[in-house]
Formats: C-alpha cells, sequence, structure tokens
C-alpha cells in the first residue's frame, strides 16, 4: 500500500488499483488551501500490474515538480524511492520500502509506499541587511518550526549554510567557521543574497539551538546530542 503522512499525524492509504488527487477542491483526497495550488492540481495513482505508483500533473496553472524537473500535463511519470514531489510551492516526499533482492520497476510482488508531506511553505529570499533583516529570517524560521537549509550567498567570497530541523538550529559552514562562528560571521554579511530550501541532510553531530540565542550571545557553543540526533532521524 501508499501511506500520505499529513500535518497533525493524519493520513491517507492508496493500495494498487486506485487514485488520489491533490488540490485546492473540497472533492479532493489531499487537499491543499493555497492560491498557487489549482482545484485538481495533480494525482497519484497505482494502476494494476504496475510495480510502483505514478504521478501525473493535472494541468495545473503553476504546474508539477518531480526532481525538480517541471512535468509535462497529463503524462504519467513513475516515483522512485527517495523522489522529492513538489505541489506548487509545498512538497512530497516518496519513499518506498521493496524486498532487498527485488527491482523497482519489474518485481510484480506487492510493494509498500509511504508519501510524506512536508509543509514547508515558505518564500524566503532577498538581500540581506536590504530586504530581510538576520534576526527577522530567524525568527520566522522558528515560529513555522521549518526544516530546510538557509543559504547565504556572499559572492566570490563563497557561502553559509545553515541547516535548520523544526526551526532549531542544527549545523552551519562558512567558508571560514562552522557552528555558532559561522552563524555570527552573518552579522557581517550585509548585501549577500538569501534564500531558504526544504532540501536538507541532517549530520550525525548536530547541535540543537534556537538561532536568535546565538545573535544574542546566549549560545556560546554548541551542545553535541548524538543519542537523540539518532533518534529524531529514524525512519517514522
Amino acid at each position: 500500500m501508499a501511506y500520505i503522512h499529513l500535518p497533525g499525524g493524519a493520513g491517507l492509504e492508496l493500495r494498487p488499483g486506485e487514485r488520489l488527487e491533490v488540490g485546492r477542491s473540497e472533492s479532493c483526497h489531499v487537499r491543499i488551501q493555497s492560491s498557487q495550488v489549482s482545484r485538481q492540481h495533480a494525482e497519484i495513482l497505482w494502476n494494476e500490474g504496475k510495480s510502483v505508483p505514478f504521478v501525473v500533473d493535472m494541468g495545473s496553472q503553476n504546474g508539477t515538480t518531480l526532481e525538480g524537473k517541471p512535468l509535462k500535463p497529463y503524462e504519467p511519470h513513475p516515483l522512485h524511492d527517495g523522489a522529492s514531489l513538489k505541489v506548487a510551492n509545498h512538497r512530497l516526499r516518496i519513499e518506498l520500502f521493496l524486498p532487498a533482492d527485488s527491482d523497482v520497476y519489474l518485481n510484480d510482488k506487492q510493494k509498500n509506499v509511504s508519501v510524506f508531506w512536508d509543509d514547508n511553505d515558505v518564500q524566503l529570499n532577498g538581500t540581506l541587511g536590504v530586504d530581510l533583516a538576520l534576526r527577522e529570517i530567524f525568527e520566522l524560521i522558528e515560529s513555522r518550526r521549518l526544516s530546510g537549509t538557509l543559504l547565504v550567498d556572499h559572492g566570490d567570497r563563497g557561502q553559509t549554510r545553515a541547516i535548520f530541523c523544526l526551526g532549531r538550529l542544527f549545523d552551519a559552514h562558512s567558508p571560514t567557521a562552522s557552528g555558532v562562528e559561522a552563524i555570527l560571521e552573518l552579522r557581517r554579511a550585509a548585501g549577500s543574497t538569501v534564500s531558504f530550501t526544504a532540501e536538507f541532510e541532517p549530520t550525525s553531530k548536530a547541535f540543537d539551538l534556537r538561532a536568535t540565542d546565538v545573535l544574542l550571545g546566549r549560545a556560546n557553543a554548541p551542545r553535541r546530542r548524538d543519542d537523540d540526533q539518532t533518534e529524531r532521524w529514524g525512519r517514522p
């Protein structure tokens, strides 16, 4: 079967021979109340005899992307393990659970599929110190409990990447520093371009801090929590 995990712990099942409609309409199985989403935006379907589910863009206004590539309307595309699917600004992550010796496209045995909903609908980009203040950025990430990577591009001087999980700062690296020091360097990064993406990879030695505490001098050193990190990033 397939299972779609929604915010708040709810979920929907999808089995071979079934389909799920995704869109803004009240009739959709997965309803996304956003002006960027069409009433009938996309479908996730699992046809009988197929070893994996497929996604189809239903001629939506703002499009559907698979692994960052826009889908042609009304053309089915197979979903592989770990696939990243975006419906306008909303992301779905596809995870397949298959026997170790199986072929994802050829094996006819029943497959288990989980589709995880990521409610990271946020527009965060601009120029640091002009469009966005550093503390404003961190407060937005914390208040929305966002997970992803904050990318600060310094032009010829390289980039700073800060990883967040549920609004907490978990890792940071700049061309000349890491951890808390990399965040503090951003106070002198006016003019750099800023963007936020829901894509990220947690590290095995992550720390757990509030980025606003770093700016206020209340976090002088990262607090390593390797045991908690292992549990936090275990399979749902």
